[in-house]
């Protein structure tokens, strides 16, 4: 058995130096490429070469830095380069749904927001790292922040995604959630938007069939505020996932705040 594991180690090893071999090359033209311009190419060029520098550097993911280093230097050739598709990655299953609006957001916003090109560049970015670490899904740490950088850019394009927050064990609105949906309500109508998706959570104080529903009737709340705002029920996509999807990972039984939440998006 020994044999054989050391066999098996020394294969992924000289796998693992081929891969770093060949992608080297890809890197370092990447890093070597005049990225210097104004526009949206230039922009994700910048954010890949980020991406695949730290990959290559600091994580030794060579598959994924030579993945990014390589769109990096097809966006600098000018290439429309797109963001990567949910089908090239393993993705765990309860995170499909999130990663597919996401997606489907980014690509709306890249063709309404050509005025703002680093920030679509760094969404985009944002996104194929988010996606990337959702793989893996072994580093809570990294899934988080990549997620919350694409939202925080996404917030800044004005994508149509909302957030309130909720007390401990409550589906209560406070006046700033009513405010958050009222704006959201006006923004839809602004774009002549009839639709939302509404997902609640909670964080993982209670057990798994509490929070399902907790999180149900968080999202039930913010449905009926946004159909008295003038929008029909039956175009109100309506989730909860209980504790399932954490914006903070936390130990069991444990509060936080970024966790009772819903998030809804107009659609």
């Amino acid at each position: 058995m020994k044999t054989t594991h050391l066999g098996l180690f020394v294969a992924g090893a000289l796998l693992a130096g081929c891969a770093g071999f060949t992608g080297q090359r890809y890197v370092d033209n990447l890093n070597a490429a005049d990225l210097g311009g104004d526009g949206f190419s230039q922009a994700l060029a910048r954010e890949y070469r980020d991406l695949a520098n730290f990959e290559w550097n600091d994580m030794m993911d060579y598959r994924d830095g030579q993945h990014y280093a390589k769109k990096g230097l097809a966006a600098a050739a000018g290439d429309d380069v797109m963001p990567d598709e949910l089908a090239m990655r393993d993705l765990p299953e309860h995170a499909v749904a999130d990663l597919t609006d996401a997606h489907d957001r980014l690509v709306r916003v890249r063709a309404a927001s050509k005025s703002k090109p680093e920030l679509v560049a760094k969404a985009q970015a944002k996104f194929d790292c988010w996606m990337e670490q959702q793989e893996e899904n072994h580093q809570a740490e990294h899934i988080a922040a990549c997620r919350k950088d694409f939202d925080d850019v996404m917030a800044k394009l004005g994508s149509g995604k909302y957030v309130v927050f909720f007390q401990t064990g409550s589906s209560s609105l406070s006046k700033a959630a009513l405010a958050v949906i009222r704006q959201a309500a006006k923004d839809a109508k602004g774009v002549k938007v009839t639709g939302f998706s509404v997902m609640g959570h909670t964080d993982t104080v209670g057990n798994p069939a509490y929070n399902k529903k907790l999180s149900v009737a968080r999202a039930t709340a913010v449905k009926n505020a946004l159909v008295a705002h003038g929008f029909k029920g039956k175009n109100i996509v309506m989730e909860g996932e209980g504790e399932t999807m954490l914006l903070v990972p936390t130990d069991d039984n444990t509060k936080e705040g970024k966790n009772r939440r819903v998030e809804f998006v107009y659609r």
